[in-house]
């Protein structure tokens, strides 16, 4: 039986041209997974400092809480948003009004006086919208991470603070500190990320 030559040649190069197909795709493939996964590990990098963060400006408002009224640490620690009433306040009857309740919140800085302040927020799923919006992450004209204004940049990050108590004194001399960030991004688009930092604040200095 014989061959042909341009017949044998055909079957070569197709051959040829669906191997280098083939291992052209599965360049590609490496390519688009390698950058995926270079984009989710710098997201996770940045979503552990604007966690971070917020540890960090759930203890200054205590330490500015202590600063502003040393006359009553042991029932202004925790106020809300520098409420002058706790100093005289009683706590069980004011609170959750002059006091930081066991809830989820926003935290913006005040551009005035360059503190912390706690704002109430309802908590629903990351894949909510609702939720998206509430605890949206925006840049600033400085570039700082804000949830008070600011402009949107991708990915979608949320920030959730969730405060809980750790003792049964009145007030609480005991809290834990939550620090939620969520995100998604190419590498993962059914379902978020998460990244939580905790920490226990204490009043230690009653």
């Amino acid at each position: 039986m014989k061959f042909s030559q341009n017949g044998t040649t055909i079957i070569e190069s197709i051959i040829v041209m669906v191997i280098i197909v083939t291992w052209v795709v599965g360049m590609y493939n490496i390519f688009i997974n390698s950058q995926n996964v270079a984009e989710s590990t710098s997201n996770r990098v940045q979503a552990i400092s604007m966690a971070r963060e917020w540890i960090e400006a759930m203890s200054n408002i205590r330490d500015t809480n202590w600063l502003l009224f040393s006359a009553n640490r042991q029932n202004c620690w925790m106020t809300l948003n520098y409420n002058a009433n706790c100093i005289t306040a009683n706590w069980t009857v004011s609170f959750p009004f002059t006091h930081i309740n066991s809830w989820s919140y926003i935290i913006y800085k005040n551009s005035e006086n360059d503190r912390w302040y706690l704002s109430w927020a309802n908590t629903w799923n990351y894949s909510q919208e609702e939720y998206r919006n509430n605890f949206r992450i925006n840049l600033d004209d400085l570039g700082f991470y804000t949830q008070s204004g600011g402009t949107n940049f991708l990915p979608i990050f949320t920030r959730e603070i969730k405060v809980s108590f750790l003792d049964n004194e009145t007030p609480p001399q005991k809290i834990k500190v939550e620090s939620i960030i969520k995100w998604s991004d190419s590498a993962r688009k059914s379902w978020n990320y998460e990244v939580s930092l905790d920490t226990t604040l204490t009043n230690w200095k009653k």
